[in-house]
C-alpha cells in the first residue's frame, strides 16, 4: 500500500487566480449541521488522476501538510493493523499535536520525550552524517542500519504501519536539491565543516532587505533554504541569482581575502563585521576566521529574531 500526501506548493501570496477560485467555492458551499458539502468543480481531481497510475483514484484533500500527514497515518494504521511509524532523523512532518511526535526536528527543539511507537532511523547525510561521501559503502551502511531497526521492532513484538519521509532531504547532504527546492550549507571552512549560522542569518536578513525571503535551517541553522513558489519564472530565477550574488559579494574588494567582510550593521548598529571570503559564485561562502566576541554580541539579537519568525512555528 502506498500513501501519497500531497502538500501543494504555494503559488505566491494572494495569487489572483487562487483568490477568485476560493471566492467562487465559498459561494457554492452548503453547511448543514456541521457537515460541509462542496458541490464545486471536480475537474481538478480528474486532471490530477490523469497523471497517476490507474489504481490511485481516490483523493482526500486537506488544508495543510500536518493534516495530510495525520490522515495518511490513520489510513495506514487501518490498512495494516499496525500502530508504529518509521521516520527519518531531523525530519519535519507537522506541528499539530497528532503528528509532532513524527517530527524529530520538533522533538529536539522542544525537548519532547520520545514515544515508543515512533522509530527514528539515521538521516542519510553524506556531508555531515556518521557515514559520509568519502566512504564508498556509506549508502549500504545507512540501509543496513534501517534493516537493523526494522528487525529490532519485529523482535519487540511491534508492527510498523508506515514509513514516512520527506521526498527530498535538502537540510543535510554542501549544495543540494532539485527543481524549486535547494539547500546551501554555510560553513567556516570546507576542511572543518564547522557550521557558520551567524553568516547564514546575515544572508537571510540581507536577502529580506532585497525583498526575497529565505530561511536558515538545519540542526545548526546554517543551511540556506531556497524554496520559490510554483509560479516562479525564468525572470524570477535570474533576479534571485543576481540578489544572492549581490549579498554574497557586496563587500568584495581588491584587498587580500582575509580582509573581505560581510556587514551585519543592518541587524545591529553596534555589531561590527565578521571577516569572510566569497568568490562570487552561487552557494560559495567561506568565512575564514571566527571572532567569538563579535559572534556573542550578535547572537542574542539573531536568536530573538529567529524565534519570532521561524516558519516551522507555522503549519
Amino acid at each position: 500500500m502506498v500513501l501519497i500526501a500531497f502538500h501543494l506548493s504555494t503559488v505566491g501570496h494572494c495569487h489572483p487566480a487562487v483568490v477568485d477560485a476560493v471566492a467562487g467555492t465559498v459561494g457554492s458551499l452548503m453547511n448543514p449541521c456541521g457537515w460541509d458539502f462542496d458541490y464545486g468543480d471536480i475537474r481538478y481531481p480528474k486532471d490530477l488522476q490523469s497523471y497517476l497510475p490507474d489504481n490511485l483514484n481516490t483523493f482526500l484533500f486537506c488544508n495543510s501538510g500536518s493534516e495530510a500527514v495525520d490522515l495518511a497515518v490513520q489510513l495506514a494504521r487501518l490498512y495494516t493493523r499496525g500502530n508504529d511509524v518509521l521516520v527519518v532523523d531531523n525530519a519535519f512532518h507537522g506541528s499539530i499535536d497528532s503528528v509532532h511526535h513524527l517530527s524529530p526536528k520538533v522533538s529536539k527543539a522542544n525537548n519532547i520525550s520520545s514515544v515508543d511507537w515512533v522509530h527514528v532511523i539515521a538521516m542519510p547525510d553524506l556531508y555531515r552524517g556518521p557515514y559520509q561521501g568519502d566512504d564508498p559503502l556509506a549508502i549500504k551502511k545507512y540501509i543496513a542500519n534501517t534493516r537493523d531497526m526494522l528487525e529490532k521492532v519485529r523482535l519487540n513484538g511491534r508492527k510498523i504501519s508506515c514509513f514516512i519521509a520527506e521526498p527530498m532531504l535538502t537540510i543535510p547532504g554542501d549544495v543540494r536539491g532539485r527543481g524549486l527546492l535547494f539547500g546551501v550549507e554555510v560553513v567556516w571552512n570546507k576542511q572543518s565543516k564547522k557550521p557558520a549560522k551567524e553568516i547564514a542569518e546575515q544572508i537571510v536578513n540581507r536577502m529580506k532587505q532585497e525583498n526575497i525571503i529565505l530561511a536558515n535551517e538545519g540542526d545548526h541553522r546554517n543551511v540556506l533554504m531556497i524554496m520559490p513558489p510554483m509560479c516562479f519564472t525564468q525572470e524570477n530565477a535570474v533576479l534571485l541569482i543576481e540578489k544572492l550574488d549581490k549579498v554574497f559579494t557586496e563587500s568584495y574588494s581588491q584587498r587580500p581575502a582575509r580582509d573581505l567582510v560581510i556587514s551585519v550593521s543592518s541587524l545591529n548598529q553596534n555589531v561590527q563585521a565578521i571577516p569572510s571570503v566569497s568568490d562570487g559564485r552561487l552557494g560559495i561562502i567561506q568565512p575564514q576566521e571566527e571572532d567569538d566576541e563579535l559572534i556573542a554580541a550578535s547572537r542574542d539579537t539573531m536568536d530573538l529574531e529567529y524565534a519570532q519568525h521561524c516558519y516551522h512555528d507555522l503549519d
